[in-house]
């Protein structure tokens, strides 16, 4: 069953939805210059302004080509390159902006236990985890507040705000229903999830770990780590060093263990989710279930959601960054504009956002002094971008990890590997039962890209596969073979 018409993709243009793109108010729409957070990419109309990935060896991985430009517009990681058309202006979204940060300091050099990079869902769970111990753990948040700059649906199990021993009242909507529209049919499946607010539900997840004793610096961007004898010496920008035992690296798929060290996640264009994610308002909103739809035109490997809120619906698209036939602005227009639920169209937009899921394992996750986890360390479920869960399992093992090393004053290589072994050996709480299964999921979607050559409809099968699990494998086999030939 196709709910979408067989059209070429919309040209995408500022007032196709209606009405102007714009930044958190009406009265400030967006100009021609604007904050670029690193490590995102950002969408601005029909451009794509970007981060791309060079590695240590000086490959270039992941670029992008800026539509409006001659040449390729590339940036060195970390550095926002600018053009005739568009500057940097670090005061604009300031300026527009009126967001306190709760429990973080500011100081000039430090000296600690442990330092994490990257105060998302994994470097707060492991700072916690450092912290309840009685150990000294700085978090070290780039961006003015965690979670500023997260692209993310929002959607998640409820037995996380449990297990976390989070407050129930970010909670913005119970999910229980979950639809999935494929080429040739709908399958429903009854979660226990919610949605939430991403910005909001990190910032929780790092107040936890500061109220647990953790500091946390924010507006802090790290930009070179140095391994020494004794010590780790870890520079932000400005030349502000913090010195400790050991360093986490929470930061994302760009991460800094891998263009500094060699070790986390490799940026790859054949391993990395390219997803693009707008809020509409829609105040008091009846939707009740997670959608997802799988459908070539919006996205030939990967899919369209729509996940709601109270007063909100975040819609995106995702789709591996090699199978890209367009600006993903595109597809994220043509899923809007063709999308069934006709009062989605033509509200007002909250933000606009995209970034980078790595879809791949990482090879090694540890080194001297050094531990990687949650997307920095590839934990993700290679075929749905999903990474909360796993983010919060990889980062309870290195705070653990972290807690063994300090109590026994070994910092090596060899003691930290056995952080990895515990990673390979997990059982996670929220979901299918261990890392395995992430890890053959991640070998059957190579094989599906294969098959892809042929049938490109071969993500669908494979999402509707690996949805369902092994215990409804031949019910699944049954509405892909069959129900695709009535």
């Amino acid at each position: 069953m196709n709910i979408f018409k067989k059209e070429s993709l919309l040209p995408f243009n500022e007032t196709q939805f209606g009405l102007h793109l714009q930044i958190i108010q009406k009265e400030h729409p967006l100009d021609d210059k604007f904050m670029l957070p690193i490590g995102q990419i950002l969408l601005h109309l029909s451009h794509l302004l970007h981060f791309s990935s060079f590695t240590r060896s000086g490959d270039i991985p992941l670029s992008f080509t800026h539509v409006n430009s001659i040449s390729i517009f590339i940036a060195f990681l970390g550095q926002a390159r600018t053009h005739e058309r568009h500057s940097i202006d670090n005061e604009f979204v300031l300026k527009y902006l009126n967001i306190s940060v709760r429990c973080s300091v500011k100081m000039p050099n430090l000296r600690t236990d442990v330092v994490v990079i990257g105060a998302g869902p994994a470097g707060s769970t492991t700072a916690r985890v450092i912290a309840e111990h009685g150990f000294d753990v700085v978090l070290v948040e780039k961006d003015r507040y965690p979670g500023e700059t997260n692209v993310c649906a929002g959607a998640m199990p409820r037995a996380i705000f449990k297990d976390m021993r989070l407050p129930s009242d970010i909670i913005e909507k119970e999910i229980l229903i979950e639809k999935h529209y494929f080429p040739w049919g709908i399958k429903v499946f009854k979660p226990d999830h919610v949605s939430v607010y991403r910005d909001v539900f990190d910032r929780n997840m790092a107040n936890k770990a500061v109220e647990s004793g953790a500091k946390l610096l924010t507006d802090t961007l790290i930009e070179d780590v140095h391994v020494k004898r004794e010590r780790i010496k870890v520079i932000s920008k400005g030349r502000k060093v913090i010195e400790s035992q050991i360093v986490v690296f929470a930061d994302g798929p760009n991460t800094l263990a891998y263009r500094k060290f060699g070790i986390g996640f490799a940026p790859k264009a054949t391993d990395v989710f390219l997803s693009v994610t707008v809020e509409v308002k829609w105040e008091n909103n009846p939707i009740d279930f997670f959608g997802v739809y799988y459908n070539y035109d919006i996205s030939p490997w990967g899919y369209g959601w729509i996940c709601p809120r109270k007063d909100t619906i975040n819609a995106g698209v995702l789709c591996l960054y090699n199978k890209l036939r367009s600006n993903p602005i595109n597809s994220l227009n043509y899923f809007i504009s063709k999308h069934p639920l006709k009062d989605l169209r033509a509200r007002e937009i909250v933000w606009l956002r995209s970034a980078l899921i790595p879809v791949a394992p990482a090879r090694k996750i540890y080194g001297k002094r050094m531990l990687v986890v949650g997307d920095a360390a590839g934990m993700v479920d290679p075929v749905s971008g999903e990474g909360i869960i796993h983010a919060i399992t990889g980062g309870k093992l290195a705070g653990e990890v972290c807690v063994k090393a300090l109590e026994e004053e070994n910092f090596s290589s060899f003691f930290l590997s056995k952080y990895q072994t515990l990673w390979h050996k997990a059982t996670f709480t929220y979901l299918y039962s261990k890392y395995p299964y992430l890890y053959s999921k991640y070998l059957l979607s190579n094989i599906f890209l294969y098959l892809y050559r042929l049938d490109r409809n071969a993500y669908p099968m494979l999402a509707a596969l690996t949805r369902a699990g092994t215990r409804e494998i031949f019910n699944t086999l049954k509405f892909i073979i069959i129900d695709r030939l009535k």
